[in-house]
């Protein structure tokens, strides 16, 4: 059964300002298709959360993957069958440790 996802607060806003990004550059139906792309991967994150990496680079036990421009990095709660996205940090912006 898949997990449920959800984002935080950060995450959230990082994806606007991502959305946003792309609206300015390349156009709203550009930046509805990689909305609808992004979603697509995390569904498949949730249907298999486990399956990517931890990476050593951040806080412990967050999971990275990424995805055309951005990581999306998250945390699995397996007790409440959960994973909650926390970053969508731009691939050339690197990983800011959170510990």
């Amino acid at each position: 059964m898949p997990y449920r996802f959800r984002l935080t607060s950060n995450a959230k806003r990082e994806l606007d300002k991502e959305i946003a990004y792309s609206v300015k550059h390349w156009g709203k139906h550009h930046a509805k298709k990689y909305r609808q792309e992004l979603l697509a991967v995390i569904k498949r994150i949730a249907d298999n959360p486990f399956s990517y990496p931890e990476h050593t680079g951040i806080k412990k036990g967050y999971r990275v993957v990424s995805y055309k421009g951005n990581y999306i990095v998250y945390s699995v709660n397996e007790a409440e069958q959960y994973i909650e996205i926390v970053a969508f940090p731009g691939i050339y912006r690197g990983f800011q440790n959170e510990e």
